[in-house]
C-alpha cells in the first residue's frame, strides 16, 4: 500500500503567507504641502547625508516605546553601506505622555535638539497614532528631517511568517529611505518617493508583482540595484542628475503632529 504522506502542499501556503505579508506592509502613501515656486517637487537625493563626515540620529521615546534591539541595529548595518561617514546615534529622550480612552496621544511631543542639517534625523517612537499608520517621514523647508514610528501599526502586522522584528526592521529601513532621499530617477519613480522595483524596500504597494518577489525573494529589506546606485554615485563623488544641494544648518526645535501634518512640510511619506 501507498504511504500517504500527512505534509501538506508547501506552495499554497506559501503563496498564502507571502499575499499576507505584503496586505499587512501596504498602505504607504505621500502626502505633501503646498511648494515654494523654487521648490522641487521631487525632493533630491540626500548628498548632505551620504557625504557628511558624520550623520546624528536623535531617537525620542514616547511612554517607553523602542524598537527591537537587533531590529536597530539591523537597520543602522544597512545604513553604514550608504553613508561615507560614521553613525552616531545618541541616547534615547524619554517622554512621558497621557493618552485618551483609545490609547492615542493628548499631547504631541515636543522636544529639542541642536543638530542641524540634513545629516540629521529625529526619529520619534510613538505608542499608536491614528495619522502615523506605521513610519511617517517628514522634511521640512528649513530642512529639518523627522520620522515617526508608530508601535501598534507596525506589530498589529505581524503574523507567523512575519515576525514583530521583521516589520520593524523593515519598516525602519524604509522611513530612512526616504530621508537619503531615493528613488530620485523619475523612470523609476512611483508616487513620488517610492520605487517601482518590487523587490526594493521603497516599492509601495500590493500586487502580484510584491507577492511573486516575497515568495522568491524574500521581504524586501534593503534597496533595489538602481536605488543603490543613485546612493553609490554620491558616495564616488559623482553628481546624480537633477540633484542639488539644500542643507541650510538650522537649529532643530522639533514638534511632532500626532494629530495631522503640519503644513510647513515640503514632504511627507507615511508608511
Amino acid at each position: 500500500m501507498k504511504k500517504t504522506s500527512k505534509v501538506a502542499n508547501p506552495v499554497p501556503g506559501a503563496i498564502l503567507g507571502a499575499l499576507l505579508s505584503v496586505l499587512m506592509l501596504s498602505g504607504c502613501q505621500v502626502l505633501t504641502a503646498p511648494l515654494e515656486a523654487d521648490e522641487p517637487a521631487v525632493p533630491p537625493v540626500n548628498r548632505t547625508m551620504i557625504q557628511a563626515d558624520e550623520v546624528i540620529l536623535d531617537r525620542v521615546s514616547v511612554n517607553g516605546v523602542r524598537p527591537p534591539e537587533k531590529a536597530w541595529e539591523r537597520c543602522i548595518q544597512r545604513l553604514e553601506k550608504y553613508v561615507s561617514g560614521e553613525i552616531r546615534v545618541n541616547p534615547f529622550i524619554e517622554l512621558s505622555l497621557p493618552v485618551n480612552e483609545e490609547g492615542y496621544l493628548t499631547k504631541n511631543p515636543e522636544f529639542s535638539t541642536k543638530e542641524q542639517g540634513l545629516h540629521h534625523i529625529a526619529l520619534v517612537f510613538l505608542p499608536s497614532s491614528p495619522k502615523v499608520n506605521r513610519g511617517l517621514y517628514q522634511r521640512f523647508r528649513d530642512d529639518r528631517q523627522m520620522i515617526a514610528y508608530d508601535q501598534e501599526g507596525i506589530e498589529s502586522s505581524a503574523h507567523f511568517l512575519l515576525s514583530k522584528a521583521k516589520i520593524w526592521e523593515i519598516v525602519l529601513f524604509h522611513e530612512i529611505g526616504h530621508a537619503l532621499g531615493v528613488p530620485y530617477q523619475a523612470d523609476r519613480r512611483w508616487a513620488k518617493n517610492h520605487c517601482r522595483h518590487a523587490w526594493c524596500v521603497m516599492y509601495p504597494r500590493v500586487d502580484y508583482r510584491s507577492v511573486l518577489s516575497v515568495l522568491f525573494s524574500g521581504y524586501p529589506d534593503d534597496f533595489c540595484r538602481d536605488c543603490r546606485a543613485e546612493i553609490e554615485a554620491l558616495l564616488e563623488g559623482k553628481t546624480v542628475e537633477g540633484n542639488v544641494e539644500t542643507a541650510k544648518g538650522v537649529t532643530l526645535t522639533v514638534t511632532t503632529s500626532v494629530t495631522g501634518l503640519k503644513q510647513e512640510s515640503t514632504t511627507a511619506n507615511e508608511s
